[in-house]
């Protein structure tokens, strides 16, 4: 595979890059009622047929979403516009996808009959995108809040901001290589039953999906959400998770439910031909790139909040002058800005977190 296959396919984007698209209006969790009102929070004109398809596809370079009906439900939004990439190839768009190819196929070469089942977050772990501690969030939110004084919000925003990066490019590279007919894969739904004291799986059936999908429904609508997204965005996944399992606990039996992946190599005559010092140093590569991305996010977001709040700040004291005519009686502080302000330590705490969760030179807590 030639590392230069991504970039090469990268189209040329005009440097002057026309209009780009205002998202001001947009935050993450908001849920907007239609294409109409999406396209007046955006300042974009109302489209058909093709040219409303690739609108849409231009939204999709600069914020991710879901859809609930006709309702658009914003899940990220990316500092940067995604890079226009032609996909008749690989389908590649993401600075991570030659790494995760590469690593991937070494890992697959090694497992008998070239085939792996696998969690999700432990493949992130074996791939090299982050390190064991990222794994057990239940005890990292003791050990940060109890040991490093972090608030609550700090881990959840975290784990909000890096997990669709991580999703996103993992899948990305699952999808590319299996048009490829590089690999199959395929999820699958593990329901977990204790009998008399031990654990016993079982790969769901497609009634059981129907029966755990009513569940989530459920749930959502308990919650008062319409997607996973909002849930993940409110930073409440785990007591979606919790309530989900309690009720399939009581209606069918059964302790939990999880999700693994199942790998395998097309090519059965498969030869990998990467030496192990490669492998090493791609998976090396791939964690700092990630590193780098994520405190780069965690900057700028810091930076978009302070200016936010100053905006608002300087509106509503020209208010209270003005209505003073023009004398200013008293300053008014951050605590009387219906914004929430990040915490001022919030970006030394985010790269702290990204140190002791992703990077793979240090695994062990200090």
């Amino acid at each position: 595979m030639k590392p230069n296959n991504v970039i090469s396919n990268v189209q040329k984007i005009n440097d002057k890059k026309s209009r780009s698209l205002d998202c001001r209006a947009l935050s993450i969790g908001l849920e907007v009622k239609n294409y109409k009102f999406m396209c007046n929070l955006l300042g974009e004109a109302e489209k058909t047929g093709h040219s409303k398809k690739a609108q849409v596809k231009e939204w999709e370079r600069c914020f991710s979403f879901e859809r609930s009906g006709q309702k658009y439900i914003v899940t990220e939004i990316f500092d940067e516009p995604l890079l226009k990439v032609d996909g008749r190839s690989t389908g590649n768009n993401s600075v991570y996808v030659k790494y995760i190819e590469l690593l991937l196929l070494h890992h697959l070469s090694e497992q008998p009959n070239h085939e792996l089942t696998i969690i999700k977050n432990h493949l992130l772990e074996r791939l090299g995108m982050v390190n064991k501690n990222y794994l057990d969030r239940k005890e990292m939110m003791k050990t940060f809040v109890d040991e490093f004084n972090l608030t609550r919000f700090e881990l959840d925003d975290f784990y909000r901001r890096v997990y669709p990066k991580l999703n996103k490019s993992l899948f990305k590279t699952l999808n590319s290589m299996q048009k490829r007919s590089l690999i199959e894969y395929s999820e699958e739904t593990i329901i977990v039953v204790m009998k008399d004291g031990f654990e016993n799986y079982r790969v769901a059936k497609a009634d059981d999906i129907t029966q755990i999908d009513a569940v989530y429904n459920l749930v959502l609508e308990s919650f008062g959400f319409k997607s996973m997204g909002q849930v993940a965005c409110r930073f409440m996944s785990q007591g979606f998770y919790k309530r989900v399992n309690k009720i399939l606990r009581e209606k069918f039996g059964w302790d939990r439910i999880y999700k693994q992946l199942k790998i395998s190599l097309v090519d059965a005559n498969f030869s990998f031909q990467n030496s192990r010092d490669r492998i090493e140093q791609a998976s090396l590569e791939l964690n700092s790139k990630i590193l780098d991305s994520i405190n780069d996010q965690a900057l700028k977001l810091y930076a978009k909040n302070q200016e936010k709040v100053s905006n608002e700040k300087d509106r509503i004291q020209g208010m209270l002058d003005e209505q003073h005519d023009g004398m200013r009686l008293f300053d008014i502080s951050d605590d009387d800005i219906p914004i929430f302000k990040f915490p001022d330590n919030y970006v030394e705490n985010q790269l702290m977190l990204a140190d002791k969760l992703i990077c793979t030179h240090r695994q062990k807590l200090d």
